[in-house]
């Protein structure tokens, strides 16, 4: 069961890491007006364009490498 989550956040990463790079407009820029339940859209209220292209390079950067990581511990844990 844990691979598949771990799996998952990897995926959830790496689709951050793409989204962000090939600049989509509902992830690096959001409407403001959804800022009270879209959290992209609420730190692109508070830090700009910008500052929201960086956090969400960070997220993703992030997710992807707690995947992997975790990925890789359980298939090593699994060799013992």
């Amino acid at each position: 069961m844990y691979i598949f989550v771990l799996i998952f956040v990897s995926f959830v990463g790496a689709t951050l890491l793409f989204g962000a790079f090939k600049q989509w407009q509902w992830l690096v820029n959001p409407p403001t007006e959804w800022a009270w339940f879209y959290s992209q859209s609420f730190i692109k209220k508070i830090f700009g364009k910008k500052g929201l292209l960086i956090y969400t390079y960070l997220i993703g950067f992030l997710f992807l490498a707690v995947g992997i990581a975790g990925i890789l511990f359980f298939i090593f844990r699994l060799n013992e």
